[in-house]
């Protein structure tokens, strides 16, 4: 849901997620949607970061070899506007 996605996305900002990956064993009830996740990382943080993260990192981690990563950064929250705000704190209630 939203909250999980909130998380990865503030992870990210913060350069603390170096796989990506899933644990989907019953794609009936909940298909995976890496491709999705692809796309949207791709598009928000660029398709060499998406590239390393899906496939890169881990073909390295496997064969022994160093996986290099960027520099943590601080763990700020996401910033969606006014209407976000206001739309998070209407539902809460």
């Amino acid at each position: 849901g939203e909250p999980v996605k909130d998380a990865a996305m503030i992870l990210l900002n913060s350069n603390l997620i170096h796989f990506v990956g899933s644990d989907g064993h019953n794609t009936r009830r909940r298909p995976m949607k890496l491709q999705a996740a692809f796309d949207k990382i791709s598009e928000t943080w660029g398709s060499e970061r998406a590239q390393a993260l899906f496939y890169d990192n881990a073909a390295k981690m496997l064969a022994g070899e160093h996986v290099s990563v960027p520099d943590p950064s601080p763990v700020q929250p996401l910033r969606r506007g006014l209407w976000g705000s206001l739309k998070k704190a209407f539902s809460s209630s």
